[in-house]
């Protein structure tokens, strides 16, 4: 009986088996400083996005649709050194327009998961 109980309680706590897997493109690019770049085109069917500044000491800024990023901009994300973002259907926004960003400094690494 107990085997059963800790079976059915391991079951029920496993996070694993309540994700939701979807498909995950992956895009590094290396963001310009002082010159906002294009990062991602319009996707309608966007259901999750995630934005990593890899650098350690660089800070980025990314914005959607018609808005130009500026680090600390209104309208922008603003992403500290080795800090991320995360959108997805379950905090209620994923944005579907394009994406544009400017870094503090040349070459700054970026990832992108959508």
């Amino acid at each position: 009986m107990k085997r059963w109980l800790s079976l059915a309680l391991i079951l029920l706590c496993s996070p694993a088996l309540a994700q939701v897997s979807r498909p995950i493109k992956t895009l590094g690019q290396n963001i310009n400083g002082g010159a906002p770049q294009s990062v991602l085109p319009i996707n309608q069917g966007r259901t999750y996005l995630a934005i990593l500044n890899q650098s350690a000491t660089a800070t980025i800024a990314c914005a959607f649709g018609a808005t130009v990023p500026a680090i600390n901009g209104a309208g922008s994300y603003t992403l500290l050194p080795n800090a991320g973002y995360v959108f997805d259907q379950s905090s209620g926004i994923v944005p579907n327009d394009s994406m544009m960003c400017v870094a503090s400094v040349n070459s700054t690494p970026l990832t992108v998961w959508q």
